[in-house]
């Protein structure tokens, strides 16, 4: 630490076991909070010193679409936390006032209101031996495994990927076998993760059997996957108009559009504004984007359109 992070923590209060706590970082800011929890299941936090309240302490979580963050306070007089933001998570609080980060964290838990902490390099727990690291890593029975207590396997697993990359790796499987199927695409996608976080065919089959899904299950669903996709090419086949577009009447140019709108992402409204235009197929072949947006289409829609139409024009 530099001088003036030391000085930082000390006008807080905090206490020696609090500027060592294992979820806290001093030196990050919002930013780089954000960039840590970005890519993290939902659920996961850190705390760190605030950088617009002196003497402040941000609580980040992160939620669905953003992370929340959430401003304490550490009263000198009480010698505790004050949760200073009002919102659902304080008011689901046990408490209003906390002695240590551990109490908060154990009362967040308890709520169910975060999940994993993102853990510091820096304040990992002294006594994990090094020589432990491949059986804490594999969760193996060791007999220096129990000294470590369950705070220093859970940080060891967390520095060194594993807990995170299983966790974020499940989280994919549950979504995607929601519909008790698996796309092509899908099962790419997940071989592609396996392959670059080092999952090995038995951390699959273990994160499978958690989630009630068994070897021949899982081939069920990637055999309906393929049943899909098959009959959504015949689906697109049948209903693809044919012939000469420049021949295509108003109605033809709408089964079109339709037909096109998700490989091109056209929306709804988009193909609404050409209804009742008489935008016959010559007519199709010959728009622009100026014109489109004439009909009240964005731009970007327009820009949807005129790619679909610029690929009409190479078939």
């Amino acid at each position: 630490w530099t001088p003036g992070e030391i000085r930082s923590v000390r006008r807080v209060g905090m206490s020696t076991a609090d500027q060592k706590y294992i979820y806290f970082f001093p030196k990050i800011t919002r930013a780089e909070a954000d960039g840590l929890l970005g890519f993290r299941t939902l659920g996961t936090f850190l705390y760190r010193t605030s950088s617009s309240k002196a003497g402040g302490i941000v609580l980040s979580i992160k939620q669905r679409r953003n992370v929340l963050h959430i401003l304490l306070q550490y009263s000198s007089q009480m010698k505790k936390y004050i949760f200073l933001a009002k919102g659902a998570i304080r008011s689901s609080m046990e408490k209003k006032s906390y002695e240590s980060l551990a109490e908060i964290t154990e009362d967040l838990k308890k709520r169910r209101l975060v999940a994993a902490g993102v853990v510091n390099p820096d304040h990992v727990p002294s006594n994990v031996p090094a020589a432990v690291a491949p059986d804490v890593m594999n969760e193996k029975t060791s007999a220096e495994v129990p000294r470590l207590g369950e705070q220093g396997k859970s940080a060891l697993q967390e520095i060194m990927g594993l807990k995170r990359d299983l966790k974020d790796y499940k989280m994919m499987l549950r979504v995607f076998t929601m519909d008790k199927t698996l796309t092509e695409s899908e099962t790419k996608q997940l071989g592609e993760y396996r392959k670059a976080h080092n999952i090995t065919v038995e951390s699959h089959a273990k994160v499978l059997s958690s989630l009630g899904i068994s070897e021949e299950t899982w081939n069920q669903y990637i055999a309906a996957g393929s049943k899909i996709v098959k009959k959504q090419e015949n689906e697109g086949k049948e209903c693809t108009p044919t012939g000469d577009p420049s021949e295509w009447d108003d109605k033809t140019v709408l089964v079109w559009m339709e037909t096109v709108s998700k490989k091109f992402k056209i929306l709804p409204k988009t193909i609404d504004a050409f209804r009742g235009q008489d935008v016959t197929g010559d007519a199709l072949l010959e728009i622009d984007r100026p014109m489109m947006m004439q009909l009240g289409i964005t731009m970007g829609q327009a820009n949807a359109v005129y790619k679909a139409v610029k690929a009409l024009h190479s078939t």
